[in-house]
């Protein structure tokens, strides 16, 4: 299965597939990163999807969707998800953690009250939560000795949500994002991407 072709398909945004891509292309594996144009999919690939939802994982014959499970599929593969049940569990919490942040921006974005709430109470407690979590763990989400891919979501949903200048009050997150937006292949990457529409 491994030797198939992997084509992840989504939309033509970072979103909920960005997570996946980086540690695709972290771990140098090839993959098709296939972007639906506009909102709608046409119908070959709705019926590709088996909840009518992106993204979706394709190798070969399989279809995976979930777009935290494609990426826990990924780091566990290329032991990315932590070394012991312990780091697991909490590299887990802090990528599903990152989900639900990225989901309450989509969610509150277009009202203005609701938006403002959020950059102003929701996500200074987000990343005060990861800051400490990061001092806990002498740098590292997981208090592992090495970075895991709940690292690597903190960064990608930091830069998706252009947070970075919020980062002058959490020096330890700021450490992180410049480690990976300066990564000798994630930095490449990230320069080579589009710039999402506003």
């Amino acid at each position: 299965m491994s030797q198939q072709p992997l084509e992840i398909i989504y939309f033509d945004i970072r979103g909920k597939a960005q997570l996946a891509r980086n540690i695709l292309t972290l771990f140098k594996i090839p993959f098709v990163d296939t972007r639906i144009k506009g909102n709608t999919p046409d119908d070959a690939l709705k019926q590709l999807a088996p909840y009518k939802q992106f993204p979706i994982l394709k190798i070969g014959d399989l279809i995976l969707a979930q777009s935290m499970t494609i990426a826990r599929f990924y780091a566990s593969q290329n032991n990315y998800s932590g070394k012991t049940f312990i780091e697991k569990a909490l590299a887990d919490e802090v990528v599903d953690s990152t989900q639900d942040l990225l989901l309450a921006f989509f969610t509150n974005k277009d009202d203005e009250e609701k938006r403002k709430n959020y950059f102003e109470v929701t996500v200074p407690n987000f990343l005060s939560t990861w800051e400490s979590k990061l001092v806990s763990g002498n740098g590292f989400i997981a208090r592992g000795d090495s970075y895991t891919f709940a690292d690597l979501s903190v960064f990608t949903v930091v830069e998706q949500l252009k947070l970075q200048e919020r980062l002058v009050s959490f020096p330890i997150i700021q450490k992180l994002f410049n480690y990976f937006v300066n990564h000798e292949i994630l930095g490449p990457y990230y320069k080579s991407l589009p710039a999402d529409p506003q």
